[in-house]
This record gives structure tokens, C-alpha cells and sequence, in this order.
């Protein structure tokens, strides 16, 4: 017996013979051959099909991405390094700052954490907000398409940089 015979005959039986109507037959066979393919899919990736579901053969790709701050006893963060499953580096790198924003979907609230270490400089979080105000006018306009607000966010640190260069002491 076929698959198809047999997934059409165990649908027959479970809806005690009423496949009369020719869009119940055309529905049960476009289920049949989304069966199929799931099952092929399945078949493809044996290797994996306990871990897999159906989400999963719809996604694309999942990476992870591990940051570790070693703190002081007060709790001052001393070093920060950051791995990524898909770095060309196989090992931990140093940072010695970082901003993490996330959205929270239920509560509609942005959530935040942000470190730098003892060593880091004034000097360099200057440039480290610079640059981060800088991308992040680059991500809502990619995301917005709103060019006119992205831009607004350039010039603000834009002056933002040029403020701090005026006011660094110099040497």
C-alpha cells in the first residue's frame, strides 16, 4: 500500500467514509502532499529529527551570541568579552564597553544594559556614544524608512562629537 492509499484510506476511516464531495477529496490531498514533504524533509535531516520540529524547518538560521562580565567585589565590571557562534575568531573577545537594548514585546518597554570597564577612558566613550548614536540612525532608518527622523539623529551627534572635541582639554 502507498503512502498516499494509506494516508487517504486511515482519513477515510477516521471520517467513517464521508469523502464525497470533491473539495474534501482536493483538501485531503493537498494535505497528503504536505505530508509528504514534511516527511521527506524529515527523512533529509534523520540525523536531527529528534531535536526538529516544524518551526524549525521553517526558520533559517539561529545563532547565539554569549557575553561574560567578570566583576570587582563591588560589583564594577572589570572585563567584558563576547563570543559568537558565527565569529571567524574561535575565542572570547575583550570589550571594554557595551549597550544591550532589548523590546519587550509584552510590556512594550525598551530594556537596557549598559557596562564599560574601569579602562575605559572618557576619550573612548565619547567615541563609543558617537558611534552608537551613529548606528543607531542608520538601524531606524532601515527599519522605518524614515530618513528625514535619521537624519536628525546624524546631526544631533554630529554636534554631540563636536560639542565633546570642543570641550576636551587640549594638549
Amino acid at each position: 500500500m502507498t503512502h498516499k492509499n494509506f494516508f487517504l484510506q486511515h482519513l477515510f476511516i477516521k471520517h467513517k467514509g464521508h469523502l464525497q464531495s470533491d473539495t474534501v477529496k482536493c483538501l485531503l490531498f493537498l494535505s497528503f502532499e504536505l505530508f509528504i514533504i514534511l516527511n521527506l524533509l524529515l527523512q533529509r535531516h534523520e540525523h536531527h529529527a529528534k531535536k526538529m520540529t516544524i518551526t524549525k524547518l521553517m526558520s533559517t538560521k539561529k545563532s547565539s551570541i554569549q557575553i561574560t562580565i567578570q566583576m570587582d567585589e563591588r560589583n564594577i565590571p572589570e572585563q567584558i568579552q563576547w563570543l559568537s557562534e558565527d565569529q571567524t575568531i574561535p575565542s572570547a573577545q575583550d570589550a571594554k564597553a557595551m549597550m544591550l537594548a532589548l523590546w519587550d514585546k509584552q510590556s512594550r518597554n525598551g530594556l537596557s544594559v549598559d557596562l564599560w570597564t574601569k579602562e575605559m577612558t572618557i576619550e573612548e566613550m565619547n567615541l563609543f556614544v558617537f558611534q552608537t548614536l551613529m548606528t543607531m540612525s542608520d538601524t531606524f532608518e532601515r527599519a522605518t524608512r524614515n530618513t528625514k527622523q535619521a537624519q536628525a539623529i546624524r546631526t544631533f551627534a554630529g554636534d554631540f562629537m563636536k560639542v565633546l572635541q570642543e570641550e576636551a582639554p587640549k594638549s
